[in-house]
């Protein structure tokens, strides 16, 4: 194996000056052999060695000291760029990264999305923000990060699971009464950095869970006053609602006040048709998502057509609140691409406007 590695790293060498060297599970080899063959890597003109953690089964006490063990008992590393690359098999891959360059590597490997083989390897926005918080790391931009992970998404057909750090689409929610009376208060409470350094908002969740602070605050923003004893029916009502496992929007919110209160609130239009056309990933088969759409409440017909967009959806709901929340069902569907949606003005039947 040596002879093989150096005959290869040569012949590397001669058809360009920049050779990466990866030995295969590195993290589970035995160090002196590992540190002889990265000296034969050397000799042979290897100028980045690169350390992976190949299953992702190191812990990063372990991997801080396979490289500091390394950079300790390898002769000629001085001219050398150190890289880790480690796998995420056991939710460590991040953690074991950061040992790696506490010890003394150069750089780590990442993907957008922490894509790779099996679970993958750290994940660039979450790299990237963890040192700008915790090491003060402040030379990379972060307000790309959040376009550049939906891109990803949209082209490769994977999507990342809500709960994700940082991307994820609930990274920055908060529902329990606790959770979002305080970071209503003061947003540290809850949250060890501000969502707007990576152009991204906060959002309050509405939903059986929900304490007073959190449904006062979206009456707020609608304007609407109420005693706090139709707060508290409110609230009461709300947790009612969500005991039967429905998602509860603005909209809900707002009909649940009007019945508290016996107050006519009539802040969002209400009765609205819309045709929603909807293009989908080109790797996605159309019935693929039509069979997820005509599960959804709300949708009248559902066609597929041709032209610039796959799909046409008609619709009817109660208002503007109510189109917005629908439109963001459909584009949480896995391969959906695009959507454009009309209001309908007027309806024409055979014997005249309807």
């Amino acid at each position: 194996m040596l002879e093989r590695v150096k005959k290869m790293v040569c012949y590397a060498r001669s058809l360009c000056e920049d050779v990466e060297f990866s030995p295969e599970d590195a993290g589970r080899s035995d160090p002196g052999y590992l540190y002889q063959v990265l000296e034969a890597a050397i000799r042979c003109g290897a100028t980045t060695l690169n350390i992976p953690d190949t299953v992702g089964y190191t812990m990063p006490d372990e991997f801080r000291g396979l490289i500091a063990g390394i950079l300790r008992n390898t002769p000629g590393l001085e001219n050398c760029i150190v890289s880790v690359h480690c796998h995420n098999d056991l939710g460590l891959a991040l953690a074991n990264a950061m040992a790696g360059i506490q010890a003394g590597a150069d750089c780590i490997h990442v993907t957008i999305n922490g894509l790779g083989e099996r679970t993958g390897i750290p994940d660039l926005a979450e790299t990237i923000v963890a040192y700008h918080n915790l090491e003060n790391v402040t030379k990379y931009r972060l307000d790309g990060l959040n376009g550049l992970s939906s891109y990803l998404e949209k082209v490769t057909g994977f999507f990342l699971a809500p709960n994700k750090p940082i991307t994820g689409q609930n990274a920055f929610s908060h529902k329990a009464g606790v959770h979002t009376d305080g970071v209503i208060k003061n947003p540290q409470t809850y949250e060890g950095f501000d969502p707007a350094i990576l152009g991204r908002e906060r959002k309050i969740v509405i939903d059986k869970y929900t304490g007073k602070r959190a449904v006062l605050s979206r009456l707020q923003e609608y304007d609407i006053s109420v005693t706090p004893e139709e707060l508290e029916g409110i609230v009461e009502e709300i947790k009612a609602v969500g005991d039967n496992h429905r998602m509860i929007f603005d909209t809900d919110i707002l009909e649940i006040a009007e019945k508290v209160t016996g107050r006519n609130i009539d802040v969002i239009p209400k009765e609205i048709n819309a045709l929603i056309n909807i293009s989908v990933e080109s790797h996605v088969y159309t019935s693929a998502v039509v069979r997820r759409l005509k599960n959804l409440q709300n949708i009248l017909s559902v066609f597929e057509i041709t032209g610039d967009f796959d799909i046409s959806v008609y619709c009817k709901v109660a208002n503007t609140a109510e189109l917005n929340n629908f439109i963001e069902q459909i584009r949480s569907i896995q391969g959906v691409k695009t959507t454009e949606t009309s209001l309908v003005l007027k309806k024409h039947t055979d014997n005249g406007m309807a």
